[in-house]
């Protein structure tokens, strides 16, 4: 996968990895291969894996598209909070 820095403007091949944080928090992010900027692409404790393991169980049985939305940005809020905690 390939994207674009924010930090030089230049593309980049985007390896995700992986680190831990306290509270069982795991950070995705990548480095781009000419600045070396650490990009945070996202952020998830133990909610809100569970909300996404929840979120695959619910797809095989729910046909209401907008119930899936709602829990979906649910679990991006999460997502989001936890990105900023670990940001300042």
């Amino acid at each position: 996968m390939i994207g674009l820095c924010d930090n030089c403007g230049k593309i980049t091949d985007v390896i995700f990895q992986e680190k831990e944080h306290p509270n069982e928090i795991k950070e995705t992010y990548f480095k781009c291969e000419h600045c070396n900027k650490h990009t945070t692409c996202f952020v998830t404790d133990k909610q809100a894996r569970t909300m996404q393991e929840d979120l695959k169980g619910m797809r095989k049985v729910e046909t209401d598209s907008t119930k899936l939305e709602q829990y979906q940005d649910k679990i991006n809020q999460r997502m989001e909070v936890l990105k900023r905690g670990i940001q300042t």
